[in-house]
């Protein structure tokens, strides 16, 4: 069972995590679910230098992608801290709507399980229709790896 859920306003999440620098590699890792479905995600690896217990995964918005400015501060700011961070591009996004809401739970599934990678508890962000997304995938079981949910904004 999650332990708890938190709820932020963007800009103040943002105001927390600008200020980190440094942070792990980069890589585009494939996500796939049922269906033949495949998501990229980006992956970025934790500090080698300084392990951490936890590990991020976040949920872009409504017409988003991991790679817009707003969606990147606040994961670059998470491994700059040295945190292992998992950002999807969920099936909202602003390429294409290219599958049902509920893909994009799996799509989180295997998010997590790559972020779970050796031992780490996880936390689930999401803004805006991520948040929204985050809320509702919430409400079924979840692997025992996810520690914590976080909503940004939730939306819709």
């Amino acid at each position: 069972m999650i332990g708890y859920i938190i709820r932020l306003g963007f800009t103040g999440l943002l105001g927390l995590l600008l200020a980190a620098c440094g942070g792990g590699s980069m890589s585009h890792v494939p996500l796939e679910i049922s269906g033949g479905y495949v998501a990229e995600a980006e992956l970025f690896q934790e500090s080698a230098k300084d392990p951490k217990e936890y590990a991020f995964v976040f949920m872009h918005g409504k017409n988003g992608r991991p790679e817009l400015s707003h969606n990147r501060a606040v994961v670059q700011g998470l491994n700059g801290q040295g945190y292992r961070v998992v950002s999807p591009r969920m099936p909202w996004s602003r390429d294409k709507w290219d599958a049902p809401f509920k893909a994009g739970r799996e799509i989180m599934l295997r998010a997590v399980e790559k972020a779970a990678q050796g031992g780490k508890k996880v936390i689930v962000i999401g803004h805006s229709l991520g948040g929204a997304g985050v809320l509702n995938y919430g409400t079924e079981a979840l692997p025992e790896s996810v520690v914590g949910m976080v909503t940004i904004a939730p939306g819709h």
